[in-house]
């Protein structure tokens, strides 16, 4: 026999074998069972049977609503089409009933041989079968739209009646049940006035909670948190001493354990600049020990903590007392949704009546004369007792009117229900304003801490630990008098450490580790100004184009183009500097060791939102605020920029270049990252393209402005138009434009931009549409002669 024909004969055999298999299984199932039928086929009938019951109660119904009083034509025809349904889906389902029954094993006569004849016939039916619970499965989805849509039809009429219980907002509750019931009770029996009272009290409840949880949101901003997740945590077993009920030695201070138990509104923290302020509000916050000591003060009324972190060198929101003001009625409410109608009863009620109506309309943007409003009202208001403890960091790093500041929180030392704890440098407005307040000046007592600091970091270097073995007295006074130079000042402590161990690294003894801590000034400038001469030489044009480039993007990152008329909305700045940005613009590989290296330790990467890892989204940002404020001061910027003068170095060109890279590289970066489980990194999420196109636009906008180097900035905007594509700009670019206002049609859209070319008019880079326009005829001339002369606030109008 030829391979082909074996081949047909072995596959008939499988088949046969595997057909027969089948069919023993099945006879031996309905031999062994007790009802004389397949599993399945028990299974199936059990649900039709329940489905017959249904329908026959939806045809009881559908004749009583007949008889219930004169209906229109067009609910006429719906109730019939109705019952049609209905009487199609009972004849399907007794249809599959009687097919059902002739596939059971009859009587216990030759019970084996039914049994195999019965499973046979089971096998052939099995299609048969199939296709009537199709069927049925068809009618069933007909009646389910129809019940539904009858219920939503109910649920609608009865909606309408709850707007007007929104001008009776304390007893709204009651008032929807008993209304509700009394116009019911004549047509319906008790226990469908219960049912009823149920879901509109279930719905009512529904409709509160969906508005008051817009009005939350509606206080939420981006990087509202950022901040307080950048603050180092507590190094361990540091600040303990905050939580202590004893008098610590003999340096005068309110014992803050005590405080936070006791009638006392004002608590104020002051400390040196870099003397770890942050780093010990934070603590507080994070610590359980701080609820547990507020609830003796609170007694039985619920307790809520809220926090805000002002950061000078962030958003206008995070350093602002808009941001300050709507990050705490975020928490707070959050919380406590029930003081939203009591706090806000207008807002709460407009929002509410809207909901029942189906109306949705956009919430209306805070302005600080309303937040103010509100959050006096909220720590004002008696109906809700609660106790409310509020955390506010850096005073100083606050930007607009201090004394405003103040008093805002020196009012709530009449009140009863609230405390506040404030941090600050020791300013002499600060002073003043909490001069009979309980306080604390930090730097007065840490010293124990930066032991504990400097001995931890020193002991886990193998270099150091060599050193303690054989030089262990010399050691110890090194210690000691990096902690008594420290004077309190934790940043300090930082940098000494960080620098002294790069020595160890060098393995210099303790003798030389001595030198060195000499050669160190005291005073966080003039460390500043040490370390910056500590850079080699080699590296001073690296790391002057490493602080351009970061202080660029800090300054662009808030709407980059300033104060706007007629503008409808702020300008959206560039996105953080990243360190894959970074590395873009850089050019070279292992930018985070040389950011380190070649930057004094001036400038870092930092890892937020939890994560515990470096990242390519990682942010590159200063060391500290004081290290920027030292860096951005005239004659030292002057001295930086000197570096790079005799070069044709352009941070906006390089910026420019880093984003067009990014936009050619962020499909294949972020296959990688998937691949990787970086899902654990929120920072590590695609980024949206509008975002990464108006920040090359931005740093093309200022660089267009040098026309030095015009001809390269022509070669990147080409590289990201053949990155991008007409596909991408119609896809991502719509009704909303970070720039300026451009022409709009008569639907008031903008129009879709699709080429590289229509954003740089919008962006109004003067020299790339010139010397594109000189190459092929305007391709959208509407719009060249409207955008530009209305996008730069100094353009004329």
């Amino acid at each position: 026999m030829d391979p082909l024909s074996t081949l047909s004969v072995v596959g008939t055999i499988v088949q046969f074998v595997d057909f027969g298999s089948k069919l023993l299984n099945s006879g031996y199932g309905l031999y062994k069972s007790s009802k004389r039928a397949s599993a399945a086929n028990l299974e199936l009938e059990c649900i039709t049977a329940d489905l017959q019951s249904v329908l026959s109660k939806l045809k009881n119904s559908a004749s009583a609503a007949e008889l219930s009083g004169p209906v229109t034509e067009e609910e006429h025809k719906s109730q019939l089409s109705f019952k049609e349904v209905c009487e199609g889906a009972a004849f399907v389902a007794n249809e599959l009933l009687e097919r059902l029954e002739t596939l059971k094993v009859k009587g216990k006569k030759f019970k084996k041989f039914q049994s195999l004849h019965k499973a046979l016939q089971n096998l052939w039916s099995k299609e048969e079968v199939a296709g009537i619970s199709n069927r049925l499965e068809a009618f069933k989805t007909a009646l389910n739209t129809r019940i539904l849509l009858s219920l939503r039809e109910k649920i609608d009429a009865h909606s309408l009646s709850v707007s007007a219980l929104v001008e009776h907002m304390d007893n709204r509750s009651q008032m929807i049940i008993s209304t509700i019931v009394e116009e019911i009770s004549v047509k319906a029996s008790q226990h469908q006035e219960e049912q009823l009272a149920k879901f509109m009290l279930v719905l009512e409840l529904a409709l509160r909670r969906r508005a008051e949880e817009v009005i939350i949101q509606s206080f939420r901003y981006d990087k509202m948190t950022h901040r307080y997740e950048d603050v180092l945590e507590a190094y361990q077993k540091t600040f303990e001493w905050i939580f202590d009920d004893d008098a610590r030695s003999q340096v005068p201070w309110h014992n803050f354990a005590s405080w936070l138990k006791d009638d006392q509104a004002v608590y104020w923290i002051s400390g040196k600049a870099g003397s770890g302020k942050s780093t010990l509000m934070k603590h507080i916050f994070d610590d359980n020990r701080t609820r547990v000591f507020l609830e003796r003060w609170a007694q039985d009324k619920p307790l809520c903590q809220a926090s805000f972190f002002f950061w000078n060198s962030g958003s206008q929101e995070q350093r602002s007392q808009t941001g300050c003001l709507k990050a705490l009625l975020f928490q707070i409410f959050n919380q406590y949704p029930d003081l939203i109608s009591l706090v806000l009863p207008k807002r709460w009620a407009d929002l509410y009546s809207t909901f029942v109506h189906h109306i949705f309309l956009p919430t209306l943007p805070w302005t600080l004369r309303e937040l103010l409003a509100t959050f006096r009202a909220l720590v004002r208001q008696r109906k809700i007792p609660i106790g409310i403890f509020i955390m506010i960091d850096g005073l100083d790093e606050f930007d607009g009117d201090h004394e405003e500041l103040v008093d805002l929180f020196k009012e709530t030392t009449t009140l009863k229900n609230v405390k506040t704890c404030l941090s600050s440098r020791p300013w002499v407005l600060f002073r003043d304003a909490f001069s009979g307040c309980a306080s604390l000046r930090l730097q007065d007592l840490t010293y124990k801490d930066i032991s504990l600091f400097v001995d931890g970091r020193f002991r886990s270097n193998a270099s150091f630990r060599k050193l303690v073995l054989h030089e262990a007295e010399s050691a110890a006074t090194l210690v000691n008098d990096i902690v008594l130079k420290a004077d309190g000042v934790f940043l300090w402590v930082r940098l000494v450490v960080k620098s002294l161990l790069d020595g160890l690294r060098n393995h210099d003894d303790v003798a030389i580790l001595q030198e060195r801590l000499a050669l160190i000034p005291r005073e966080l400038d003039d460390l500043y100004t040490h370390l910056l001469g500590l850079i080699d030489p080699v590296y001073l044009r690296w790391s002057s184009r490493a602080f351009q480039i970061l202080r660029l993007s800090r300054e662009h990152e808030h709407n980059p183009f300033g104060p706007r008329r007629n503008a409808r909305t702020t300008a959206v700045g560039v996105l953080p500097l990243t360190l894959d940005a970074f590395y873009f613009a850089m050019n070279e590989e292992d930018t985070e060791i040389h950011l380190t290296a070649r930057c004094a330790g001036l400038l870092e990467v930092t890892q937020t939102n939890g994560s515990s890892r470096v990242s390519r989204r990682s942010s590159v940002d200063y060391f500290h605020r004081t290290a920027r404020d030292y860096l951005e001061k005239g004659p030292i910027w002057l001295n930086i920029l000197q570096h790079t003068a005799q070069t044709n170095f352009s941070p906006s060109l390089s910026m420019l270049k880093a984003y067009t890279n990014m936009l050619w590289m962020e499909p294949i970066l972020n296959s990688v990252d998937y691949f990787r489980n970086v899902l654990h990194d929120t920072r590590n999420s695609r980024l949206p393209d509008e975002r990464l196109i108006s920040t090359a636009f931005i740093y093309a906008y200022y660089s267009d402005k040098l026309n030095v180097f015009s001809n390269t900035q022509a070669a990147w905007l080409d590289s990201m138009d053949q990155s991008l594509g007409r596909r991408k700009f119609e896809q991502y670019w719509g009704n909303e434009l970070p720039l300026c206002n451009v022409p709009r049609n008569a639907a008031d859209e903008i129009p879709i931009f699709d080429s590289i070319l229509c954003l740089a008019v919008v962006y109004q880079l003067t020299w790339h549409v010139q010397h594109k326009l000189a190459l092929q005829p305007p391709r959208t001339p509407m719009l060249l002669a409207h955008s530009a002369p209305s996008c730069h606030p100094s353009a004329p109008r």
